[in-house]
This record gives C-alpha cells, structure tokens and sequence, in this order.
C-alpha cells in the first residue's frame, strides 16, 4: 500500500470533506428544486397571470448560502405590463439583475452588521464558503437600507384609520415613554484607518399612547 492510503485523516479533515460533500448535495438538490419548478410554472407572469409572449429560455446563475446555482428559466413579454421580464424572477422576488438568492443576502447583510466593516464580513463569510468581496458587500447593505428606507417612508405616508370614530373621547388614558439605545454606523464605518468613530450610540425614544377602555388583558388579568 502507498503512503498516501496509508495516512490517517485527521478529524478537521474528515469533517470538512463531509461538509463538502453535504454543501454540494444540497446544492445539487436546491438547483434540481428550482428547475423543477420554473418547467411548471415559469411561463406565466405570477401579478399579471398571463403567459409571456415571444418566450425564449435562458440561463440564470443565482448565489445561495450553498454555491451557485445555474437554472433555465423563460424569459419573454408580459401582455399585461408590455414589459418584458422573467416570470420565475418575479415569482422568486428577485431583481431583474439580481445575482444572490434573499436568504444569501438576509445572512451577509447580518455578518455586515454584526462585524463592524465590510472588510471583515467578507473575511468571516469565507469561513462559511462564501467568496464575495468587500465592494459587493457595501453595494448590497446600500440597496437593502435604501428599500427599508422607502418602507419606512411609506408607512409614515399612511395615516392610521381609527377603529371606533364614532365614540366619544374618553376622560382618561395611558401614555408611557421610554428610552433606550441604538447602534448606528459612524462616519469612519467601513474604514481600515480612521480618527472617527466607526460605530455610534444613539438614544431612541419610543412611546405607547391608548385610551382607556381600549387596553387588553390576557387570560390571567393582566393588562397589555
């Protein structure tokens, strides 16, 4: 026998040949998943329902927490809009130039917050097999801070409705405040040499204001 088939493995090295191979199932399972499911529904556009016209297939690489994946979707004219588009993209929730998969970017857009600099989530996401860049992580945290800013917007733009406008103003009510504090990016975040702070603590006021007989209480009595 050779010395290479007789040399023992030691257990790092077993364990991260298994993890290999585990990633790659799961990756082959997730792409076999995804096929599968843009043969069966990926002619019709999912918000329009109707069938893209003029359809070609082509293929899309799509990063996910277990590699890339490669998937042939169709590609066409929604009669609906008169825009063209992928109807497994929008039935997916991805962009139209999207290359990573929601979860893939829920867990990088985490290690970003969690680290302090895009230098360093990108030094810890190898460690879980993801090869991306500092520049793609500063991208990605830009364009999901903007979509959640333009939530928030929204939802200040609304007004609440009242749910009984037709009662008389009560006498009495409940106002509590409280103060607690947040971690915000400072002007030296992402930098490798700064005289400024890279994080910031500010203080965040929240409130609760209800009207007497509108407070709940749960089965045991208490009041909420």
């Amino acid at each position: 026998m050779s010395d290479q088939a007789q040399r023992s493995h030691s257990l790092r090295e077993i364990e991260l040949e298994v993890e290999a191979e585990g990633r790659e199932w799961t990756r082959r399972r997730l792409e076999e998943r995804l096929q599968q499911e843009a043969e069966r529904d990926g002619k019709v556009f999912p918000l329009s329902g109707r069938k893209a016209r003029h359809r070609r297939t082509e293929w899309m690489g799509l990063s996910t927490g277990v590699g890339v994946l490669k998937v042939k979707i169709w590609y066409g004219l929604d009669p609906g809009t008169g825009r063209w588009g992928c109807p497994m993209r929008q039935r997916w929730g991805l962009g139209p130039h999207q290359e990573m998969s929601p979860a893939l970017e829920d867990k990088l857009a985490f290690t970003v917050t969690a680290t302090g600099s895009y230098e360093a989530a990108a030094a810890l996401a190898q460690k879980w097999k993801c090869e991306v860049d500092d520049s793609t992580l500063h991208a990605l945290t830009q364009r999901l801070g903007a979509r959640a800013e333009r939530q928030t917007q929204a939802r200040l733009a609304s007004v609440a409705a009242e749910r009984t406008p037709q009662r008389a103003a009560a006498q009495l009510a409940v106002f509590m405040l409280d103060g607690y504090l947040a971690r915000y990016r400072g002007a030296g975040w992402g930098k490798k040499k700064t005289q400024q702070k890279r994080v910031e603590w500010h203080e965040i006021k929240t409130g609760v204001f209800y009207l007497q007989e509108q407070a709940a209480r749960t089965e045991g009595g208490r009041g909420c």
